[in-house]
Parts: C-alpha cells; structure tokens; sequence
C-alpha cells in the first residue's frame, strides 16, 4: 500500500510468498516504503529479498534552463527517476501485481511505462475499486493498455470487477475471484458477551473516504441514539484520526464512542463486543466483516463490494442499501430491534462464514499462479 505501512490487501500475497518459498521457488518483492515499516515486512526480509520503493524525486531542468524557461513564460517540465527500472535485471518468470486500487498506476507512471514494456507474464491482483472514480480518456487507454497485456487478472469482489469493466469499458472474461486470509489465531464461534451494556464495534482503519465513520457518528448523534443504552468502540488507526476525535465532540458523543486504537488480537474484540457496524463507502470483501462474523457476531454493513453476498437481512445481519445516513439509520434500527437475537443470529453469521472462507488462501492462489506461470513459459 502506498500511505500505509500494513492493511488487509496486503495479506494475500504475504502469505503466497511465504507458501511459493516453504515450496522453494525463488520470490522477490517489491513494495512502497512506509513509515513505520510493518513488523511482518521486518519478519519476511529474513527469509525473501524485500526491495523497499522510495517516494518519487523531481528532476528539475538545470537552472540555466529553468530561467530561459521563465524569461519566455514557459512552463518548467518536471520529470521523475525510473525507481523500476531495476526490476529488469531480477530473474524471474512471473510478475505478481497486487494492487490495494484496481486504477492505483494511474498515480505511479513509471511503474505503468515499466509493465507496459515489461515482456514476462503478468498477473494483477486487485483488492478494491469504487465506483466514485473517474478516469479520462488517456488514463483509460493506459489503464486498459496493461490489462490485456495480464495473463489473469484476479478480484477479490464481483461488484468491483463490473465496476472496473464499466470504468474502462472492457471485459474481463477470463478473470477469476480469490479470498483473502483472515486474521484470526482460531476461526471457531466465540461465547456470547454478556454486559450491562451493549457494546458495538467499528474494526477498520480511520479513513473517511474509505470507511464511512462520519456517516455512523452522523447518525448517532440523534437523539434517540443518544438515549441508547450502547457504547460504540472504534478499534484501528489512520490518516483521520483526529478528524474523527472532533466529530465525535462536535455531535456531543464523548461518552457514548470510544476510540480504542489498533487491536492486535481480532477474537479479544468479539468477545467483548456484540455487533459490527461497518460504514463504508467502499469496500471489496472486507476481512472485518468476515472475522466478527466467524466469530459469531451480526453484522451492519453498507451495500458496497460483496458484503451483500454473506449478509442477508434478519438472518446474518442487516445491509443498508446504500453508504448515506438515511439508509444507514434504517439498518442500524432493524438491527437494534432484533436485539433478542443478535446471539442466534451471529450463531447463522459464523455458519455462513465459515462456509465462505478458503481457510489456506495463500496456497490456494500459489497454486493458481503456478498453473499460469507454466503454461505462459511453456509457451515461450
């Protein structure tokens, strides 16, 4: 990821290549520095070559130049080192791309020149993409230039693969969908938490755009929420954190929403907690959705990416239709009324979920990479 040192995309092709070495083959990975650098980045590079990518450096024209450019009211024309032209030299027979964004080399134009030139066997990945994008024409053909030239191109969601075809006005016909590792120590149901008081979860990174917690903080601001007998706990860290510190004094929500920082131990969270609430604006198939409900717990979640797929109404959770406060109030209050069976439900929940999950997702794709990487040099 590219701003984020760790995140729930990265987690597939971490443990793909940890699976493709256990087996022998020879990895090398590529990745954005950032800091801090995850401690399963730090764990890895004792095992795989890690080559870090350091932000872009500007190349400026000589000053020469710059002032003749000034003098005649020019613009001065920036350029930016090839940080990937090494990957040339790498041995090598397959390229893995994963990417957090399904449009992300629209932002990084050498490493999209560099697969555009690139001649070994490409597969992409790709872990999210909103309907909220907009791409113009050039950055459609380049975008559309380095699809066909994939050997597979993989989707962790449906709703984001016929976004994507829409967007860039193309089929991805031979494209497969692949499940992402869950973060658990046991994927068994956990006992119902009983308390006085009911406590509901956010389990997501503070990242408004993506996440959606204004819209959640928005809606219990009211005062019927307010009169409420819950306190929400939101567990993660991001780039809005202190955004979201002043929403929650800005809608006088100080004693009734928790900000409980990163939790390192996803099952402790569900044994204390008895609802998720999920907000997003987007979304592929989020891991946190999964988890709580392997976990047995029901979920509120917003109809984007596939979420739809595993929560059904009254039975595994409830889907608000779309990521706005209304829909988002209408779910949040059939789930309140069904309190009496939130335990039955998230019972169902943990079924379905457990039912959903590849429970070896690295081995599962390192085998599909593998299939495709010996049928592509076959070919050569």
């Amino acid at each position: 990821m590219n701003g984020f040192s760790w995140g729930g995309s990265e987690e597939l092709w971490y443990e793909t290549a940890k699976y493709a070495t256990a087996r022998g083959y020879t990895v090398e990975i590529i990745v954005f520095k950032n800091e801090p650098i995850s401690h399963k980045l730090i764990e890895l590079s004792e095992q795989i070559p890690i080559h870090f990518i350091e932000p872009a450096t500007p190349i400026l024209p000589s000053l020469f130049k710059r002032i003749l450019l000034k003098i005649l009211r020019r613009p001065v024309p920036v350029f930016y080192a090839d940080r990937f032209n090494f990957i040339h030299g790498l041995n090598g027979d397959i390229i893995l791309l994963s990417q957090g964004g399904a449009s992300d080399l629209v932002y990084y134009p050498d490493l999209k020149q560099y697969l555009q030139q690139n001649s070994k066997p490409l597969v992409i990945v790709n872990q999210l993409f909103s309907d909220d994008t907009y791409l113009n024409d050039a950055e459609r053909q380049s975008l559309s230039e380095v699809y066909k030239k994939a050997i597979r191109v993989f989707f962790v969601s449906h709703q984001n693969r016929e976004i994507l075809e829409r967007k860039l006005v193309m089929r991805f016909t031979d494209s497969e969908l692949v499940k992402n590792p869950v973060n658990l120590s046991s994927t068994l149901i956990l006992p119902w938490p009983v308390a006085e008081i009911i406590n509901i979860a956010v389990v997501a990174r503070l990242d408004i755009n993506h996440k959606g917690l204004d819209l959640l903080l928005n809606v219990l601001s009211c005062t019927k929420w307010q009169r409420r007998n819950f306190i929400l706990n939101i567990y993660g860290n991001g780039p809005h954190e202190n955004y979201i510190r002043e929403l929650i004094q800005f809608y006088k929500l100080e004693e009734k929403v928790l900000l409980k920082g990163h939790a390192g131990d996803v099952r402790k969270v569900w044994s204390e907690n008895q609802l998720l609430v999920l907000p997003s604006r987007k979304e592929g198939m989020p891991l946190a959705v999964i988890e709580a409900m392997l976990c047995g717990r029901p979920v509120v979640v917003t109809n984007v990416g596939d979420s739809s797929l595993i929560v059904r109404n009254d039975e595994t959770g409830w889907v608000a239709e779309a990521a706005t406060t209304d829909h988002l109030q209408k779910a949040l209050e059939q789930a309140w009324h069904h309190q009496n069976k939130w335990k039955e439900i998230g019972e169902q929940a943990h079924l379905v979920a457990s039912a959903f999950i590849d429970k070896e997702p690295g081995k599962s794709f390192f085998e599909k990479i593998e299939t495709l990487a010996l049928a592509a040099t076959s070919n050569f």
